[in-house]
């Protein structure tokens, strides 16, 4: 005999096959929910590892392994791609954008892009107070502040992917022009972190933990941006 009601039965299958139904029309969302759900889990299971002390060794091992290809090339573009990330630069790097939002009048994704990257911040100085994890010794440039997750990661993630995104939904008509804006955004995104890694400034599992918030944070937005019903003046 069955603990569940039929009626209750019947209508939890309904809202299942409906749902089924509904992201068979969307699959672009059902692979935002799975790329979604990885980040939460790879942030949770980075930040468990830490905490139980296994992530050092590790951390270590691949700092050690990039000491023997240090360059000054490769010193001056860690440092520039570490620069650029910081506020007055995306300001500069970012007012194409806010302006020609504000010209098409797209308030809620001007909104994102002013709101979101700020929130993402905010959260990181949150784990990084929580996690108190100490940046490694043997760091090159000066830096201040918890390693913990990373900022620089995150926000790379957050500002670069939110960019690429209202270049690539509005901005974009051309395969072409798409496949340079998502390979310029990755490479930002990827170069950003590599670069905190080449400057010793954090550990590895920093970085990937950066990038795993930051993925959660760009991807929850544009799922929220994409279907929340729009009203008059967005």
């Amino acid at each position: 005999m069955s603990l569940v009601p039929r009626p209750v039965a019947q209508q939890t299958q309904r809202v299942l096959l409906q749902s089924w139904r509904w992201l068979q029309r969307h699959r672009w969302l059902a692979v935002a929910l799975i790329v979604l759900g990885f980040a939460l889990a790879a942030f949770a299971e980075i930040a468990d590892e830490l905490d139980e002390g296994t992530l050092p060794a590790l951390d270590r091992i691949i700092l050690d392994a990039l000491r023997p290809h240090r360059s000054h090339l490769l010193h001056e573009l860690a440092v520039h791609l570490s620069e650029l990330i910081r506020s007055v630069y995306m300001v500069v790097l970012a007012l194409p954008f806010i302006a020609y939002l504000i010209y098409t009048r797209r308030h809620r994704v001007l909104q994102a892009l002013l709101l979101v990257p700020a929130t993402a911040m905010l959260m990181v100085l949150v784990a990084k107070l929580l996690f108190s994890r100490e940046r490694p010794v043997t760091a090159v440039v000066e830096e201040w502040g918890h390693s913990f997750p990373s900022g620089h990661a995150t926000g790379a993630t957050v500002v670069y992917g939110l960019l690429g995104y209202i270049a690539l939904r509005f901005m974009t008509r051309t395969p072409w022009m798409r496949w340079i804006v998502a390979i310029i955004t990755i490479l930002l995104i990827v170069g950003t972190g590599l670069a905190r890694i080449y400057l010793e400034v954090h550990y590895p599992s920093d970085v990937a933990a950066g990038w795993a918030a930051g993925t959660f944070i760009l991807v929850g937005t544009i799922i929220a941006l994409e279907t929340w019903p729009l009203e008059r003046g967005d």
